[in-house]
C-alpha cells in the first residue's frame, strides 16, 4: 500500500483525459470568435449610442 502511494505522488501512471488536442484547439478557436465577435457588437453598439447622442 505504502508503494502504491508513493508511485500516486511520483505520478508515475499519469492518465491523460483532456480529449486530443485538435478537438480543443477547434474548441478553443471557435470560443475565442464568438466572444471576440461579442464584444465588437457590444463596442460597435456603444459608439453608436454615444455618437447619436451629439447629432
Amino acid at each position: 500500500m505504502a508503494l502504491s502511494i508513493l508511485a500516486w505522488l511520483r505520478a508515475e501512471q499519469v492518465a491523460d483525459d483532456r480529449g486530443s488536442d485538435s478537438s480543443e484547439k477547434a474548441f478553443m478557436v471557435i470560443l475565442a470568435i464568438a466572444l471576440g465577435g461579442a464584444v465588437s457588437a457590444a463596442a460597435i453598439a456603444f459608439v453608436a449610442s454615444k455618437t447619436s447622442l451629439f447629432q
